[in-house]
């Protein structure tokens, strides 16, 4: 799993800022810890499905396919300690 800044994001797309070189084609999880909890309490974290459809030195593009809200035991206390992203490569 690798980690990276989100950049951008839409209900099709993300940009995403990461130290990982990424290929055009690849199929990309993307977890991102929400700072919004639900009901005021509980924490979510967006997992989304895509694959990257343009990638340069230190960013990519993803087309997303598929996304969901999960609940999460993870608790950012505040922004500035919000560093909850994830990406890790599918196979296939």
């Amino acid at each position: 799993v690798a980690t990276g800044r989100t950049v951008n994001l839409s209900s099709s797309g993300a940009l995403v800022a990461s130290q990982r070189q990424m290929s055009v084609g690849e199929r990309i999880e993307l977890f991102v810890d929400w700072l919004v909890r639900r009901n005021g309490t509980t924490p979510l974290q967006l997992v989304a499905l895509g694959n990257v459809v343009r990638a340069d030195a230190g960013v990519f593009a993803l087309s997303l396919k598929r996304y969901e809200f999960r609940t999460t035991k993870k608790q950012p206390q505040s922004a500035s300690d919000y560093e909850g992203h994830g990406v890790r490569r599918l196979g296939g």
